[in-house]
């Protein structure tokens, strides 16, 4: 299900209307008030019955745009790889690009909402904005003296590294990268709010800080053949340490760098993990709470090492506790452990064209997922996968799967959600089998009011596979101009890896 990345509201404000009906109902008026050049906005509309309270269902709206405005927020920073990809300095890029990868929600200050309650209608509207200009105004003011206490704490463990206190330097590097978190995160907000503007009074002092946080680390570990038992062995140490005494954990496997790709590197880590941490006292579940906490991680690669980095949140997004430690590739390279597959050029390819003016979500709410879940997707030969949907507009839905081979299967097309099915659960009617090529994949929803132009395919194997290239599919599906505030569309992806 969509994934509903949680805020910390503060300075926030409500208008509640119940005459005349607000003109920021209107799709394009809303634009031309709060446009995204200056504002990030989240918007949610929906019935209620004759027995809801209409306030009570109003607070519930109220989650849902803050929610629809968080998702827009991290759309924004997760599109930044397409202009990366072009920065001349290799450095600033790569700073970037790790910081977007381990991107955690940090507090959007001065959210306020609009909202309108249609006693005639049964209906309930909320509009949630952010002006960007202020966003950064505090930021950046702020980010000054996270900065200096970065470089402190930097400073203090690798004090005790040069005297040759290495367990105390290991404790010291850990609470320098949960403030290095804190601070790469902000930095990479503030990234996205500049609409990709990269040059900050900080960011060359915050490349510096990570680089040498970095270079401490491998000199810390320098000389050690870890296995995956070893290397989740020492984090589950470092993750006990900062978490609450008998607190519950839901384990995501890992990432590959700036991707939501996985892997049977990332599946067997977080196998010995949990066993770790369950042997240590750390119950684990699989449907969080709302006391659970999310560990997440990320890992890439660093010359002869894999470096992985694990945070832990609470289900509001709060920061609790982050770690990292390598481990040498060739031990997977003998272990013939994959940890990226053969098509990640290809795959990341296809990213960066879906990332480019990708659509922001806007008044069509749409959510996709597997009978797995929809994030950190591993399926092995012969296991099944069953999509699910749920959209709060009578629409018209497209399903695109990019194979590992380069291949693009049309599964649905033009397939109707009447109103009698929107914000309700609908299961694709096909189930699919994991098979052939093996790599990293990518299911695509698209959705929208309008039928949606017909794609050049060809039928194989019972398929229908598209001819057109990936950017003439994406021209077909966000094309249509909005016309009129009943033009709707929306868009989501799940990145999954297949493997045999």
């Amino acid at each position: 299900m969509k994934k509903i990345m949680a805020l910390l509201l503060l300075n926030c404000s409500a208008f509640i209307v119940f005459a005349q009906t607000p003109d920021w109902i209107s799709y394009s008026s809303r634009q031309l008030k709060y446009s995204n050049a200056q504002y990030y906005t989240g918007y949610a509309e929906n019935s209620y019955t004759k027995k809801e309270n209409p306030h009570n269902f109003l607070d519930k709206q109220k989650e849902k745009a803050a929610s629809n405005l968080s998702e827009n927020v991290q759309i924004r920073v997760e599109s930044l790889t397409t202009n990366l990809s072009q920065q001349e300095n290799s450095e600033v890029s790569s700073y970037f690009k790790n910081s977007i990868a381990t991107y955690s929600n940090v507090e959007l200050i001065g959210l306020q909402y609009l909202t309108y309650i249609d006693k005639k209608e049964k209906k309930v509207y909320v509009l949630a904005y952010l002006e960007k200009q202020a966003l950064n105004k505090y930021y950046q003011q702020k980010l000054q003296s996270e900065v200096t206490r970065l470089d402190n704490l930097i400073q203090k463990a690798e004090s005790f590294f040069q005297a040759s206190n290495t367990k105390q330097a290991k404790i010291e590097h850990s609470n320098a990268l949960l403030q290095a978190n804190k601070c790469n995160s902000v930095q990479a907000l503030l990234y996205a709010s500049n609409t990709g503007s990269s040059t900050t009074s900080h960011t060359e002092k915050l490349i510096q800080l990570n680089q040498r946080l970095n270079q401490l680390l491998i000199k810390i570990e320098t000389g050690e053949k870890r296995s995956i038992n070893d290397l989740a062995a020492l984090l589950s140490e470092k993750i006990i340490k900062g978490i609450p005494n008998h607190a519950q954990l839901k384990i995501s496997y890992p990432t590959y760098a700036d991707t939501k790709f996985t892997s049977p590197f990332a599946k067997r880590f977080s196998q010995v993990l949990q066993q770790e941490l369950s042997n240590k006292g750390i119950s684990i579940l699989e449907n969080p709470d709302h006391n659970t906490l999310l560990l997440k991680g990320t890992y890439w690669e660093e010359s002869e090492n894999i470096r992985v980095s694990l945070a832990v949140s609470d289900v509001n997004g709060k920061l609790i506790c982050a770690d990292e430690n390598i481990m040498n590739k060739q031990y997977l390279i003998d272990k013939q452990i994959s940890y990226k597959a053969e098509n990640f050029s290809d795959a990341y390819t296809r990213m960066q064209h879906f990332r480019k003016d990708e659509m922001l979500s806007g008044d069509m709410l749409l959510e996709l997922w597997t009978n797995k879940g929809d994030e950190n997707l591993l399926f092995q030969e012969g296991e099944r996968l069953k999509l699910f949907v749920r959209v709060n507009t009578p629409s018209y839905l497209r399903v695109i799967y990019y194979l590992a081979d380069g291949s693009k299967v049309l599964l649905l097309d033009n397939y109707y959600i009447d109103q009698s099915k929107i914000n309700k659960v609908v299961e694709i009617p096909d189930e699919f089998e994991c098979a052939e090529p093996f790599g990293y994949e990518t299911l695509q929803l698209s959705a929208q009011t309008k039928a949606f132009k017909s794609l050049q395919t060809q039928i194989q194997y019972g398929y229908q596979f598209i001819t057109e290239s990936t950017n003439a599919i994406m021209a077909n599906t966000r094309g249509f101009k909005k016309v009129s505030s009943a033009d709707k569309k929306a868009e989501v992806r799940l990145n999954m890896t297949t493997y045999r």
